[in-house]
């Protein structure tokens, strides 16, 4: 059975868990599905119809607040019908944009949650499923309630996506479409789609039909297909950056930003490739530490750099110096906040990478 979660999430069942292993769903009562990203939505709602053997139209309906007025009455028939069709499994009913059905039903959904004569599984798509109501209670005692949302780690006061988790779903779906990634390519992919399982898994399949069966997708596989035009360039501008040719980066991302792309897009690419040669530095300065010596060699390699990207980060990272390549976590993080808060009109959306860029211009040499 799928485990739960702990803490203030403990009446939330994994939705990688039930994906894995759905045979704690019940056949009758309330399903909640919990979150806003659609495909794992989706993919909740084809594992239910799955397990409980309603893949066929008949024992399934859909209601739609933006299609029609969803009323008590019609949802409550729905899951108290026996199919036209006979067959085994339960009837489903499935209420999307179920917030506010919820709330001008709470009494009654109550109710049917501990229910011992329903006859089907009334499935609820919600954003906002609070653990401390009583009909969540009564839910996840009688019921499931599923997490549907992008999966986050704390950090300080802070909520990221939680990117190792999301690598391990992108390596399992990728193997189900026949390819192979890298750790590299599948952190990547995440920063190109912008954490969207949807574009995550349309992505694989864009892939799928370039890569040969089996074959391991590299960075460069990601860059060259997923990427396109816009990505290319913003890796260059981090090169760019990083040689201290803060002039011309400014110049390429100019172009960026007048091509039309959005400033929180690139950043996800610059984002991702400064980080490497700050989880380098790290590398280096643990091993140091440790007595040993290291090389900027190893510490790139350790970092996700590989064949000629080491030749050419080695010099990108002695010009940024160790004080400033040890700081690039925290612009990173500052960029970041930059861009959603004070920054976050348009006519500012420039300033945050910008600025960034800048803190890598080179050096004036010392006499």
């Amino acid at each position: 059975m799928a485990k739960k979660k702990t803490a203030s999430d403990s009446s939330l069942v994994d939705i990688f868990d039930f994906i894995a292993k759905p045979a704690g769903l019940p056949q009758r009562g309330i399903c909640a599905l919990v979150g806003n990203e659609p495909f794992l939505v989706s993919e909740a709602r084809s594992a239910i119809a799955h397990t409980l053997g309603s893949e066929n139209d008949d024992p399934i309906r859909v209601f739609d607040p933006d299609q029609q007025t969803v009323n008590w009455s019609d949802v409550n028939d729905e899951i108290n019908t026996r199919s036209l069709f006979g067959g085994d499994g339960p009837r489903i009913a499935i209420v999307q944009d179920a917030d506010s059905f919820v709330t001008a039903n709470r009494d009654r959904l109550e109710s049917l949650a501990q229910s011992t004569s329903i006859q089907g599984l009334l499935v609820l798509c919600v954003t906002k499923w609070p653990a401390n109501t009583k009909l969540a209670k009564l839910v996840a005692e009688h019921g499931i309630a599923i997490d549907c949302r992008l999966p986050t780690i704390k950090r300080g006061s802070n909520s990221y996506p939680d990117e190792q988790k999301i690598s391990k779903w992108i390596l399992r779906r990728a193997k189900h479409h026949g390819i192979q990634l890298d750790s590299d390519a599948a952190l990547l992919l995440q920063q190109i789609t912008e954490h969207s399982f949807g574009l995550m898994e349309q992505e694989l399949r864009k892939l799928a039909l370039y890569i040969e069966a089996d074959q391991s997708v590299s960075v460069e596989d990601v860059q060259s297909i997923v990427g396109g035009w816009a990505k290319q360039t913003s890796w260059q501008v981090v090169d760019l950056a990083a040689e201290g040719r803060a002039g011309e980066a400014l110049t390429e991302l100019d172009r960026l930003l007048q091509s039309g792309e959005h400033p929180a897009a690139l950043f996800g690419s610059i984002s991702w490739s400064l980080r490497r040669y700050a989880t380098a530095t790290r590398v280096f300065i643990d091993a140091e530490q440790r007595g040993s010596r290291p090389s900027l060699e190893k510490s790139l390699t350790a970092a996700g750099f590989y064949g000629n990207q080491i030749k050419n980060a080695v010099p990108h990272l002695k010009q940024m110096g160790r004080d400033r390549a040890g700081q690039l976590y925290k612009w990173l993080l500052q960029t970041d906040l930059d861009l959603k808060n004070q920054f976050s009109s348009p006519a500012r959306w420039h300033l945050p990478l910008e600025s960034l860029i800048l803190r890598l211009a080179r050096q004036p040499k010392t006499r």
